[in-house]
C-alpha cells in the first residue's frame, strides 16, 4: 500500500493502479478507483471512437461541429456584456442597435 500511495495516478497508469488497489483490502478501494474512472476514463464511448477512427467523412463531419460550437461560444461571450447593458430608460444603447441591425438613419422607437 505505501508503494501504491507513492505513485501519481495518471490517465496511462490508473487501469493498472486500479487492478493493484483490487487485490488489497482497503476499505474505501471502491470509492478510490470510481474517482479515478471519472477523472480519466474517455467520455466518448468507444464504439463512437471507432467510428470515428474508421470513417473519416465522419471524423470531418464531427470536427466541423465541435468547431462551430467553439466559434459561437466565442462569439456569444464577446457579445454578452454589450447585449445585455441597456440605458436607464429601458431602451438599448447606440452600440446595442448596430448590433441589432440597425442602421443609420433609423432611430429606435424608445
Amino acid at each position: 500500500l505505501q508503494n501504491l500511495a507513492g505513485v501519481p495516478v495518471t490517465a496511462e497508469n490508473y487501469k493498472l493502479l486500479t487492478a493493484m488497489l483490487d487485490v488489497l483490502d482497503i476499505p474505501q478501494k471502491q470509492e478510490i478507483t470510481q474517482e479515478w474512472q471519472d477523472r480519466f476514463a474517455p467520455k466518448v464511448p468507444p464504439l463512437v471512437l471507432a467510428a470515428l477512427e474508421t470513417d473519416p467523412e465522419l471524423l470531418g463531419q464531427v470536427t466541423q461541429a465541435v468547431q462551430a460550437k467553439q466559434v459561437l461560444a466565442q462569439l456569444q461571450q464577446q457579445s454578452t456584456p454589450a447585449a445585455t447593458a441597456t440605458v436607464q430608460g429601458g431602451g438599448p444603447t447606440a452600440a446595442q442597435f448596430d448590433l441589432m441591425g440597425g442602421g443609420v438613419g433609423v432611430v429606435p422607437q424608445m
